[in-house]
């Protein structure tokens, strides 16, 4: 009896070791757009953000647009500190889909996320689907990530209307 209750306990521990370590997100936002004007949209917020009506201000993007295996580097506003990461891409334009993984050593998760665009009525609906292994990390960073998330698809939520 004892030997199953230390089994399942010692379960019930790396279970919750290993949902602490990984952050997933998703969000669905619809959007009055079509889906080609995101496209063109997103296009450009890959390329550069600041000239872009959809990206949002806590954040900015500069790289090589929607290109796949390109790359494109993320200058954060955290207010302490504004650090840049770097993600290369993935694109399947025939579908309105593309990844982007942390490729920089010193981004403090590992793993990306997808955003996919699907027609919807009139419009379209946006899906933001992402998971990082934020194993090393420290609270702090994690912190702040769910606080920078909340912040960013927000706005980009009002972007979208």
């Amino acid at each position: 009896m004892r030997i199953g209750v230390l089994l399942f306990f010692l379960s019930f521990c790396l279970q919750s070791s290993l949902q602490a370590r990984m952050i997933e997100f998703r969000h669905e936002i619809s959007s009055d757009h079509s889906v080609e004007v995101l496209w063109q949209e997103l296009a450009q917020a890959m390329n550069d953000s600041e000239g872009s009506w959809l990206w949002p201000s806590s954040s900015s993007v500069s790289g090589e647009g929607l290109n796949h295996n390109g790359f494109i580097e993320v200058t954060y506003q955290f207010g302490l500190g504004n650090p840049t990461y770097r993600y290369r891409l993935s694109v399947d334009t025939s579908r309105y889909v593309f990844s982007y993984l942390a490729e920089d050593r010193d981004h403090p998760f590992t793993g990306g996320a997808t955003i996919t665009l699907i027609p919807n009525g009139e419009g379209s609906l946006l899906i933001w689907d992402g998971l990082y292994d934020a194993e090393g990390s420290s609270f702090i960073s994690r912190l702040v990530f769910r606080q920078f998330e909340k912040s960013f698809f927000r706005e980009l939520r009002k972007n979208l209307k």
